[in-house]
């Protein structure tokens, strides 16, 4: 029943003081009254339960999506008809079946550009964040935003926020200095912090950038070699060492804080990104500042993929990963679980082989092939029984039964009906390089 006009003005006025005298921010208060709106207008559907994940798309795109849809039926019925009819060389048919596809990839294509979002609404959240944080610090800084109008699956930025409010609040906690610090230096007291993102290569990077100390390879190096991460930690050189912080538990804070010296925050932001089918990385100068790198596909839902297959099953690794393939050599691998090292133009390649990883059963074929293929700025051989070549897949998460398989970051289902499994790149680097 529609509400009088006093009694929607009431309404919303009770529902404004109450989400003010909780301290509600002011998003809290527009879906206050939205609901109270909702409610005059008479009967209809139940709103969305809070929480639940929305996305505006143009009536425009909508529409198009619509048309595809109903050509797409069209076109489906004049297939049947055809196949019905049987007869003559097929080529009827073939046409049909090459405007269908035309009709789904422009569909499929439309579908994910409705699915994108800008960045600017995620890194503007983070302004109120440096601002408190750095408060509660005795600390000064900004935050400056490059690149707000970059646009990404909404899934993946859903799934990029809890990385960067480790990065920003490492930053703060570790990079920026204090005022007095910094003018002594001969910095300005206020430290800067900068998100910036930007396309490449067919995905976006996302840098947290901070002015503040850089990384202490002196610190870093002695932690490294109190946890026993590396045999020769004065071995390694400025990137491999800075790539340690990382590891699980590392940390060079003197004291525990809220924000820091407790060992955990670097290793989560990396299993987060992992997870993503992503990379993160890391570049600093001392006293100059430090700079964090993600990197991250455009869609988390529609993978460009690469099939192989070993003992009958078939994987698909991620098409941007893959850099070559190669026949390999009979007998080049003695390692004991079937791995080794080849030679590839001089450069060593670690390799793997896919069968001794997942514990198939069988013996390999006498023709085998090796996929390079690369991950944060390293290479691995991957052997595999077939090449079965490229292919899209649409990515869905693993059981219970598989979740736990280390190696295995999805799922996906076959043109022939069969599932696939998605391989996780950097979980197979870090057992292969380990």
């Amino acid at each position: 029943m529609t509400l009088r006009r006093a009694e929607l003005r009431e309404r919303l006025r009770a529902l404004s003081a109450g989400a003010e005298a909780a301290g509600a921010p002011e998003d809290a208060r527009e879906d206050a009254r939205q609901r109270a709106a909702a409610e005059a207008s008479g009967p209809r559907a139940e709103l969305p339960a809070q929480g639940t994940r929305t996305l505006r798309i143009s009536l425009d795109t909508l529409d198009r999506i619509l048309d595809l849809t109903g050509e797409i039926a069209v076109d489906r019925g004049r297939l049947r008809e055809a196949l019905e009819r049987g007869g003559g060389d097929g080529r009827e048919a073939a046409e049909m079946h090459r405007e269908s596809d035309r009709l789904h990839a422009e569909l499929q294509e439309l579908v994910m550009k409705a699915r994108m979002e800008p960045l600017g609404a995620t890194f503007g959240r983070f302004a109120r964040v440096v601002r408190d944080l750095a408060a509660s610090l005795g600390k000064s800084a900004r935050l400056a935003i490059e690149g707000e109008d970059v646009e990404v699956d909404a899934k993946v930025i859903e799934h990029v926020r809890d990385p960067l409010t480790h990065l920003v609040r490492n930053a703060l906690s570790h990079g920026i200095e204090p005022p007095q610090q910094r003018r002594a230096l001969g910095k300005d007291p206020a430290g800067l912090i900068r998100l910036r993102a930007f396309r490449e290569a067919g995905g976006i990077v996302i840098e947290v950038e901070d002015d503040g100390a850089g990384l202490s390879s002196a610190r870093i190096r002695e932690r490294v070699r109190a946890m026993g991460l590396a045999v020769d930690p004065d071995g390694l050189d400025e990137a491999s060492l800075q790539r340690m912080i990382f590891e699980p538990g590392f940390s060079t804070a003197s004291s525990v804080t809220e924000v820091s010296g407790r060992g955990v925050g670097l290793d989560v932001v990396r299993r987060n990104v992992d997870a993503l089918r992503g990379s993160v990385a890391v570049s600093s100068r001392e006293g100059a500042g430090t700079t964090f790198s993600i990197r991250l596909p455009l869609s988390l839902a529609i993978v460009p993929g690469f099939a192989v297959a070993t003992a009958g099953e078939t994987y698909i690794l991620p098409l941007d990963a893959v850099f070559e393939c190669l026949e390999l050599p009979r007998g080049e691998l003695r390692g004991p679980d079937g791995s080794g090292v080849l030679s590839l133009r001089g450069e060593p390649l670690p390799c793997r082989r896919l069968r001794r990883q997942f514990r198939l059963e069988g013996e390999s074929p006498r023709r085998e092939y090796v996929v390079v293929v690369g991950h944060a700025g390293k290479r691995l051989g991957l052997v595999v029984d077939e090449l079965s070549g490229e292919t899209q897949a649409v990515l869905k998460p693993l059981g219970r039964l598989l979740r736990d398989v280390s190696g295995l970051a999805g799922s996906a289902i076959l043109g022939s009906g069969r599932v696939a499994l998605m391989l996780d790149l950097p979980g197979l680097f870090r057992e292969a390089l380990a």
